[in-house]
């Protein structure tokens, strides 16, 4: 139904598209600025930030699309009192609270944080590596199964246990302080 209500008003979809553009644009001119005086800040170059834009814009562009819609409408049916019509449904509650709704135009957000990921990662390499890419994904799955730490009563592949539970700043900025334990 989200995609229906969105192609009916066309001209909304173009200049949705449109300020994703611009908003792309306004992050690479902060880039640039940051940049523009110095080649590299700590061994970022601009061209890692590219790709490290990009990575951001894919995510949050997915998570826009599908989780923060959904969870709207979950918090509105809760508010309504109409909740109890989702769960009296003959399929998974879950499930159907979670794919209820997709913000379509929000692809956008992801296909153009893929353009200025890859267009950083060739500048880079020259090429995309194929290891590279499959490493990204691994990351990504892995960014994926730490859902379960925040919500353990979902249904998730994986199971993850926080390892560090420390308080310290030199603790706080390493990344990776969720360990994948076990698949279950």
């Amino acid at each position: 139904v989200s995609v229906q209500n969105l192609t009916a008003y066309r001209f909304d979809l173009v200049v949705r598209s449109i300020m994703s553009l611009v908003h792309l644009g306004a992050e690479l001119v902060m880039v640039w600025t940051i940049f523009h005086n110095t080649k590299e800040i700590h061994g970022w170059t601009m061209l890692h930030m590219f790709v490290l834009v990009g990575v951001f814009r894919m995510v949050a562009g997915g998570i826009r699309m599908s989780i923060v819609p959904n969870m709207r409408k979950l918090l509105e049916d809760i508010r309504d009192g109409t909740l109890d019509f989702v769960l009296l449904k003959p399929v998974n509650a879950q499930y159907l609270v979670s794919i209820r709704e997709f913000v379509v135009w929000r692809a956008t957000d992801v296909l153009l944080g893929l353009g200025i990921a890859l267009y950083g990662v060739i500048r880079l390499t020259g090429t995309v590596p194929v290891d590279g890419a499959i490493r990204f994904f691994i990351v990504m799955l892995a960014a994926g199964a730490n859902h379960a730490a925040v919500c353990p009563d979902c249904n998730s592949l994986f199971r993850v246990e926080n390892v560090h539970r420390s308080i310290t700043v030199d603790e706080v900025r390493h990344l990776g302080r969720f360990q994948l334990l076990e698949r279950v």
